[in-house]
């Protein structure tokens, strides 16, 4: 699967010649991986002007109506500094190579959270290439789901907490990830987590179970 520009309901081929010239408008660049709907993308680009943010899933429908809100005039809520893109990460790596400052990959559901717990190889290493030397990488992952409702599907994986980073930081370093730290999030650090379902959750709920886990690319 070709990595695809998302416009509304149409698609367009993402060549590594626009993500270039794109960029040269930019100070830095973000990349969110697994970006759902991708409203907190474009929340953080509404809010980062000098940013470029690149979202990326692997589902086209769910970020239709976000690139839609994008393309409008920054007075009516758009933003010229956000970019959708649907494909999968493991696809991708060519197109995104070295391409980031930061990267987020906040509550990834999927084979990409699958990748992570399996400490697959291929998963890292397309995370990893993405980010240029020395770029910052976060992972969050909601650690309820162990607990409560996990697909029968990932019943097969170990249970991620704070400490399944730092026992598997030789894995993740071996893929370009040198995780620096790992930690359960407070309430505060849940709600400033700019996603959709981090909203939903947190309006209903006094606390939740995510664990941040901060790296540095190398």
């Amino acid at each position: 699967m070709k990595t695809q520009i998302v416009l509304g309901k149409n698609h367009e081929l993402a060549t590594r010649d626009f993500l270039d010239e794109k960029i040269s408008d930019y100070d830095s660049v973000l990349l969110d991986i697994g970006a759902g709907d991708g409203k907190g993308s474009l929340r953080f680009a509404r809010k980062n002007p000098k940013t470029l943010v690149i979202a990326i899933d692997s589902s086209f429908n769910a970020l239709e109506k976000t690139a839609l809100s994008s393309l409008k005039k920054p007075s009516r809520g758009g933003a010229t500094n956000l970019i959708c893109l649907y494909g999968n990460i493991r696809e991708s790596t060519d197109d995104l190579a070295g391409i980031a400052d930061y990267v987020r990959v906040l509550l990834p559901w999927g084979d990409l959270l699958e990748g992570i717990a399996e400490r697959n190889e291929i998963m890292l290493n397309a995370i990893s290439k993405c980010a240029k030397v020395g770029a910052t990488i976060e992972i969050v992952v909601n650690g309820e789901i162990w607990k409560s409702n996990l697909p029968k599907h990932l019943e097969h994986l170990g249970e991620v907490t704070p400490q399944f980073f730092i026992e598997n930081s030789g894995k993740f370093k071996s893929c370009g990830i040198d995780v620096s730290e790992s930690y359960e999030m407070s309430t505060d650090d849940i709600v400033e987590l700019d996603t959709t379902w981090t909203h939903k959750l947190m309006s209903s709920r006094d606390s939740a179970l995510f664990i941040m886990a901060k790296a540095v690319r190398i």
